[in-house]
């Protein structure tokens, strides 16, 4: 007769970072559907709405301070690090976080990962790392590939390129995946909110250049990415990510125009203005202001004609295929923010 073997051991949680904020909490939601342990870091001044009475295990750690993160990844089997700064003062302050943060991270999670290298560390990083696509004739348009040189126009982009290289670290410790989505939109995303906002009033921004294209994830989509990259090995490396498709601001405007039942005007954003409010943001930020919502670097991308992406490598290697094109996508972002009374609001 054999010896009682005892208790299973207790399932190993998944860390989650950026978890209170907008791709994080749905990325969580996705996972306590799937019944996972998580465990989120939260810092003291996080505002916790998407995490309120939840079943989360939620541990309090700086990206900045090395001590905290080996605490919060102590336990786990994988972590995903959706946490990341899109606004600062200075291009330090973003190598700060996206780059020696991401590093710090990924070297507390390869002290703790476990030893038969099951261990999964996800990295959400940004198109813009990668730069903007090459002109070059590829179809359905021209796109940026994974093995395309990285060519970052923006500080942003070179502090989440940074991050990318340091998660060298875990060579031989864990399954690395870095994914770089375009931008991300969906309930709770309060980054294209201004722009509905002037739609709804018949107003069209046009900040890009004439012609411009660009690529967009739905944050489903990008949830559902995230989740068959966690449970394929398959997935290693680099992938791009995004819902297959590429649109102009008249494109989005039109989509929008339609859900809210009202005619638009567009309006160019002139470079000059545009520079002008930058030097404006940048300016104000360095006497102790809030970091600008457009700085140089912000224009140096709206600036490129084209950030358009392909997910072919990722349908590939763990079958990613994006269900929500921008025309739903955008309707039924637009009806969450009219059933939250987010268009009207002041945020």
């Amino acid at each position: 007769m054999s010896a009682p073997s005892g208790p299973p051991e207790p399932v190993r949680p998944i860390l989650v970072t950026g978890a209170t904020g907008f791709a994080g909490s749905h990325l969580v939601d996705r996972l306590l559907e799937l019944n996972e342990p998580v465990r989120a870091i939260v810092r003291r001044t996080s505002n916790l709405r998407w995490l309120q009475g939840k079943a989360v295990e939620i541990v309090e750690a700086d990206l900045r301070e090395t001590n905290s993160l080996r605490h919060a990844v102590e336990g786990c089997r994988a972590v995903l690090h959706f946490a990341g700064r899109i606004r600062a003062r200075t291009r330090d302050e973003f190598f700060r976080e996206n780059g020696a943060g991401t590093g710090a991270l990924a070297a507390a999670f390869g002290d703790v990962a476990p030893e038969d290298g099951s261990g999964v560390f996800i990295y959400c990083s940004s198109m813009a790392a990668g730069g903007p696509a090459p002109r070059l004739p590829r179809e359905p348009f021209p796109h940026v590939r994974e093995e395309d040189p990285p060519r970052p126009v923006s500080p942003y982009g070179e502090s989440k390129l940074n991050g990318e290289c340091r998660l060298d670290c875990l060579a031989g410790r864990a399954r690395v995946v870095t994914l770089r989505p375009p931008p991300i939109y969906g309930p709770r995303d309060e980054s294209i909110l201004g722009f509905f906002r002037w739609i709804a009033r018949g107003w069209l921004p046009l900040p890009g250049s004439s012609g411009s294209l660009f690529s967009l994830i739905h944050v489903d989509d990008l949830t559902q990415a995230t989740m068959l990259a966690l449970s394929d090995p398959a997935a290693r490396g680099l992938y791009y990510v995004s819902d297959g498709s590429a649109y102009s601001w008249q494109d989005i405007g039109a989509l929008a125009a339609s859900t809210l039942g009202v005619r638009t005007r567009g309006v160019p954003i002139p470079t000059a203005l545009a520079w002008v409010a930058a030097a404006v943001g940048e300016a104000a930020a360095q006497l102790g202001g809030p970091p600008p919502l457009i700085g140089f670097g912000k224009i140096r991308e709206m600036r490129q004609s084209n950030w358009a992406c392909l997910p072919e490598k990722a349908a590939r290697d763990f079958g990613f295929v994006p269900r929500i094109a921008a025309e739903r996508g955008i309707r039924e972002t637009i009806e969450w923010y009219r059933s939250n009374g987010w268009l009207n609001a002041r945020r």
